[in-house]
C-alpha cells in the first residue's frame, strides 16, 4: 500500500467511525430513555423487553460498522459486496431474534412483547438518526481535516 493509498484508507475510516460513535450514543440514550419509561410506567418484563431488544439493536448495528470499517481499511474493492452481506445479516439476526421470542415461552413470560418491540423500533431510528448526523458531519469537517478551504468574503 502506498503512503497516499494507506492515509485514504485511515480516512476512510476515520470518516466510517465518526457516524459510528455519534449513532451509538443516539442509541445508548435511547434505549435509556425506553428502559426508563418501562421501569416507571411497568413491570419488570417491561424493563427486560425494553433492554433486550434496545441491546441486540446496537450490538448487531456496530458489529455491521465495525466489519464495514475493517473492509474499507483492508479490502476497499470488496466494500459494497460486503456491505450488503452486513445488512441481510443484520436484518436476519434480528429476525431470528423475533421468531425465537415468538417460539419460546420462557421468553415470552420474561420479555414484554410490547416494550420489545418498542426498544427496537426505537434503537434503529436512534441509530439512523446518528448515523445521518454522524456522516453530515464527517463531510462537512469545519476542522480543515479533509483539506476544504474556506471560501473567501473577498471578491475579484
Amino acid at each position: 500500500m502506498t503512503p497516499t493509498s494507506e492515509s485514504g484508507a485511515r480516512s476512510a475510516v476515520r470518516d466510517a467511525l465518526v457516524p459510528m460513535v455519534i449513532a451509538a450514543a443516539f442509541t445508548v440514550v435511547a434505549v435509556a430513555v425506553v428502559a426508563l419509561a418501562a421501569a416507571v410506567l411497568s413491570d419488570d418484563r417491561a424493563l427486560a423487553g425494553a433492554l433486550t431488544g434496545g441491546l441486540a439493536v446496537l450490538g448487531v448495528l456496530l458489529f455491521g460498522v465495525l466489519t464495514m470499517a475493517l473492509v474499507v481499511r483492508f479490502v476497499p474493492e470488496a466494500s459494497l459486496l460486503v456491505a450488503m452481506v452486513v445488512y441481510l445479516a443484520q436484518v436476519a439476526v434480528l429476525f431470528a431474534l423475533f421468531v425465537r421470542y415468538q417460539k419460546d415461552d420462557a421468553m415470552q413470560d420474561a420479555l414484554s412483547a410490547e416494550w420489545l418491540a418498542l426498544s427496537i423500533a426505537a434503537a434503529t431510528v436512534a441509530w439512523v438518526l446518528g448515523q445521518v448526523l454522524g456522516a453530515w458531519r464527517a463531510r462537512h469537517d469545519v476542522t480543515g481535516v479533509h483539506g476544504l478551504t474556506p471560501v473567501s468574503d473577498e471578491r475579484p
